[in-house]
């Protein structure tokens, strides 16, 4: 007697039409989030051992880096050497532009956390009261009472977004805090350079162009890249385009 197997539908297996989007948007938020995590490791290998001329590549910070698991630990560490370095290196808001770096960097890993490890499922008309109230036909699958699943729902009530919006806004932020860590590298690398303030303009340009939904000018996207824009103090020069 022959044994059958029941396969699952597209949707369970997300490669239906209508978990595209979603699928596609996880996975650049993922590999945005990897982009991240890069960047602080680089500036962890800089503020550990800054290169000079004639010297010998020491890779042994990397190493010591990636020894840890755990991003949490890689960014406490970073934050750990930035506190302790005897020297501000030439950049007298070194250390407060790298603490607010991780602190940010801290707060939006728990929203990737939420959007990478929760379930998501497909709504349909039996399981529509068991999901969080969107016009989206995915939603996370909270039912069981996973705790990412949970703060994904919770997230999306108290930013009053949906998934998408969610997704892209960690995929965005990830880019915004991994390119403000590139600059404070190459700043101490290079001393000849303005040091990071000078990008907060064509990144605040290229935010908004990939959100040109107007409603997106009141979400928690929109008040995150004011709040970087403040802090560098140069709000005025991109006022206009928030």
């Amino acid at each position: 007697m022959k044994t059958t197997i029941r396969r699952r539908s597209a949707s369970q297996r997300y490669t239906s039409a209508e978990f595209r989007p979603y699928t596609i948007a996880l996975g650049r938020l993922a590999l945005a989030w990897n982009d991240l995590q890069e960047h602080l490791a680089d500036l962890f290998w800089t503020v550990m051992s800054v290169p000079q001329k004639g010297d010998m590549v020491n890779y042994a910070p990397l190493h010591v880096w990636h020894s840890l698991r755990a991003d949490l630990a890689q960014r406490e560490m970073l934050r750990a050497a930035i506190k302790h370095t005897s020297t501000d290196w030439g950049r007298p808001r070194f250390k407060e532009d790298c603490a607010w770096l991780v602190n940010k960097a801290t707060e939006l890993s728990y929203v990737r956390n939420d959007a990478i490890h929760a379930p998501l499922f497909l709504k349909d008309k039996s399981l529509w009261g068991m999901a969080v109230s969107t016009n989206e036909p995915v939603a996370p699958a909270s039912w069981l009472f996973n705790p990412r699943a949970a703060g994904l729902e919770a997230g999306l009530t108290k930013r009053n977004t949906n998934l998408l919006g969610e997704f892209t806004y960690c995929h965005n932020m990830a880019i915004v805090l991994a390119d403000f860590a590139e600059d404070i590298t190459r700043a101490l690398i290079n001393r000849q350079s303005h040091g990071p303030r000078g990008r907060a303009y064509p990144i605040g340009r290229k935010l908004q162009r990939r959100n040109p939904d107007p409603e997106r000018k009141n979400s928690f996207l929109h008040s995150e890249l004011y709040l970087w824009v403040a802090h560098r103090g140069i709000f005025r020069c991109i006022q206009g385009h928030l």
